[in-house]
């Protein structure tokens, strides 16, 4: 396919598809793209030229169009994707994109794992892009350092989020990997732990044995693994022996302070802008990285004082009436468990949680997980489960959390049916010194702004009509 031909992206507002668009409209290929409705990202890539459309048809579908790319989210009725395998036009997911830029790279790192491969994504990207490296990056959250999700640079260094969801990470074979933790999510496509195990072994041997693997020694489950024997591994941890390493850590309301030790030697104090003990673990994965090929630690020093965390990822939406709003992206309760660790160092007078349950099958399967992840919340909002792409499955609903909490912690939990509905619960409930989380993969995340807004509101101070005189 030369460069003049036109790639047609079926749901181009979603948020990798539209980073791959920006790519490769840079690399000198005609873009194109619909969705169901406009959006930033859409209006973004018009800005630049592509032809989008709203609505899905086969009409889209111009007579140049020499591939069509789909992410997992688009069905196979859809009439454009139909339209397509009429007129034979090759069909790709956006893995595949993805699998083509790792093979133009000369030194790709595809970063996995199930929690926290956004933000090493994040963190990596932008202590890359603010030291002049000029990296290509495909990131899943927003990062201020690329003013979006993407960026087409034009070094050798290719930085890419691998999801193993649907285990598209599989079709990669990149220069480095780095896998943070397995845990057993996405057991609606795997079968079991064992399965998502053994998916993460294949991903390490696509790994090049002239590059490295950088595992977290912290996560059992990832310093087991059974990788290839040439393939060279580097450790980090925080409580396990491990080539880097962070101790005599400071915890602070929206960032932390660490030791630094490479190979048992000191090498000074580093600094994050960014709460967490999890997210002292991303930033020894970047930093692992970034030393690898070369980069001085005051430089990625330097990276680090940039980053202020990715989308949706412990992101402060404001405050009024003395409550903070913060909205996260956690899911999974071992996502949920390491936020409010985290909240634990703001000094809140109450955490409050706003929980919307993501997928039928996430909720029944780590129903009782589900039911002990919230043990460091005052009070907590369970609203319907947000069904992404699943139909319902008989017998679950979000109810199936509280069944499984202990009794004790029951008397903190309000089950409310709708989204719109928390808002008012929020506004006769929150206190001056309430830190909010909204938490969740799905619409929740509009909650928080729009609570704020509604209190702004209300502390507008109106001056008297004044009444004249009888």
């Amino acid at each position: 396919m030369t460069k003049q031909s036109r790639i047609h992206f079926i749901g181009i507002g979603g948020v990798g598809m539209s980073g791959l668009a920006h790519i490769f409209l840079n690399r000198g290929y005609r873009i194109s793209g619909s969705d169901i409705s406009a959006s930033e990202r859409t209006e973004s890539l018009k800005a630049r030229g592509v032809e989008i459309y709203i609505g899905h048809s086969a009409k889209n579908l111009s007579a140049d169009t020499a591939r069509v790319v789909v992410s997992t989210a688009i069905k196979t009725d859809n009439p454009e994707l139909a339209g397509a395998h009429k007129k034979n036009i090759p069909v790709l997911h956006r893995s595949d994109l993805l699998a083509e830029l790792f093979l133009d790279s000369k030194c790709g790192v595809a970063v996995a794992g199930c929690h926290g491969k956004t933000t090493v994504s994040s963190m990596l990207a932008t202590v890359l892009k603010v030291t002049d490296k000029d990296p290509t990056c495909v990131v899943g959250g927003f990062v201020d350092a690329l003013n979006g999700y993407s960026s087409a640079g034009h070094s050798e260094l290719f930085v890419a989020e691998s999801d193993e969801s649907d285990a598209t990470f599989l079709k990669y074979f990149p220069q480095y990997g780095v896998i943070t933790n397995i845990d057993n999510d996405h057991l609606d496509h795997y079968d079991s732990i064992a399965a998502i195990i053994k998916a993460f072994e294949v991903f390490a041997s696509h790994i090049s044995q002239d590059g490295a693997l950088f595992m977290c020694a912290d996560d059992a489950l990832t310093r087991n693994l059974a990788v290839p024997e040439k393939l060279r591994t580097v450790t980090y941890g925080i409580d396990t022996p491990a080539d880097f390493m962070a101790a005599n850590i400071s915890y602070l309301p929206y960032g932390s302070r660490f030791d630094l030790t490479i190979a048992g030697r000191d090498y000074g104090r580093f600094e994050l802008s960014v709460p967490g003990r999890h997210n002292v673990l991303n930033a020894l994965s970047v930093i692992a990285f970034c030393s690898e090929i070369g980069m001085p630690l005051s430089e990625i020093q330097t990276g680090f004082s940039h980053f202020r965390g990715a989308g949706r990822r412990f992101e402060k939406k404001g405050e009024c009436e003395g409550v903070t709003f913060i909205d996260d992206y956690g899911h999974h309760p071992n996502e949920i468990k390491a936020t409010l660790e985290a909240a634990s160092s703001l000094g809140a007078r109450r955490v409050v949680v706003v929980f919307q349950p993501h997928r039928f099958s996430r909720t029944l399967f780590l129903s009782h997980e589900f039911g002990r992840c919230f043990d460091n919340c005052d009070k907590l909002f369970i609203t319907d489960i947000y069904p992404a792409s699943e139909k319902p499955i008989p017998g679950v609903t979000s109810r199936v959390i509280l069944d499984n909490m202990p009794v004790s912690h029951r008397r903190k939990v309000k089950m409310v049916k709708n989204v719109d509905d928390v808002k008012l619960h929020l506004l006769n409930y929150l206190e001056p010194g309430d830190v909010v989380f909204t938490m969740g993969a799905g619409s929740i995340t509009r909650v928080g702004p729009e609570v704020l807004a509604s209190m702004r509101a209300r502390n507008l101070n109106f001056s008297p009509i004044p009444v004249a005189a009888v």
